[in-house]
């Protein structure tokens, strides 16, 4: 089985599965540089608490 997501940077895992659920249960197709756009990353990747924003921004 091959995946339609391709995650070049670890860092944006929780970008890539956000994008995921927007799409399978919210019916919602975002472009995965829009997410990437609107995220702030420290060193270690998305913070909980600006991962919280975006997912905010959409409603979830």
């Amino acid at each position: 089985m091959t995946s339609k997501y391709k995650q070049i940077d670890t860092r944006d895992c929780s970008l890539y599965v956000f994008k995921y659920f927007l799409e399978n249960f919210k019916d919602k197709h975002v472009n995965i540089d829009e997410l990437k756009f609107q995220t702030t990353y420290d060193e270690n990747g998305v913070s909980l608490s600006n991962f919280d924003k975006i997912i905010n921004l959409y409603n979830w």
